[in-house]
């Protein structure tokens, strides 16, 4: 079995998501479920990340749960040609083609914008999601519960979903 610092010398790959609404950052460590944390500034956000990091890691050892290395075909850009084939309807494609003249952009450029909206609103619900569950864990906090953090974060999963 790895130790703390092998899996703190590992390149987790972390998302740093600003708040344009509130003001500070987010970050999180999508190999690692739950870790995340938030800051007023960059570099207090990347410095509490490490903390999150490393507690979140030494959580899961401690209560022997199964902690994976990065992903590893995510690590290396030259996995991917930055190209792939999509079939579909002739109906959409007729319509996503109507819409990129109409705003003046190839079908190419327009299904790329598309797919990024959709990735990124993807990503922020995931981190609503996470913050939501934190927001819930201080509570728990605050009333003195206080128990394992995998168990924790089920009970709280569990929780919001009903």
């Amino acid at each position: 079995m790895n130790n703390l610092e092998y899996y703190m010398n590992l390149p987790y790959r972390m998302v740093i998501i600003p708040d344009t609404v509130e003001g500070g950052f987010t970050v999180s460590f999508p190999d690692l479920p739950g870790c995340l944390t938030c800051a007023d500034t960059l570099e207090d956000a990347i410095s509490n990340a490490a903390d999150a990091k490393r507690s979140w890691l030494a959580a899961a050892l401690d209560e022997g749960i199964k902690i994976f290395d990065p992903t590893k075909e995510n690590q290396n850009l030259s996995n991917f040609s930055g190209q792939f084939k999509l079939r579909l309807p002739k109906s959409l494609h007729r319509d996503l083609a109507d819409h990129a003249k109409e705003e003046g952009v190839s079908m190419n450029q327009y299904c790329i914008y598309l797919l990024s909206m959709n990735d990124a609103r993807h990503t922020a619900s995931y981190v609503f999601e996470l913050y939501g569950l934190l927001q819930d864990g201080l509570q728990d906090v605050r009333e003195g519960k206080t128990r394992p953090f995998p168990e924790a974060i089920a009970d709280i999963r569990a929780k919001r979903q009903r």
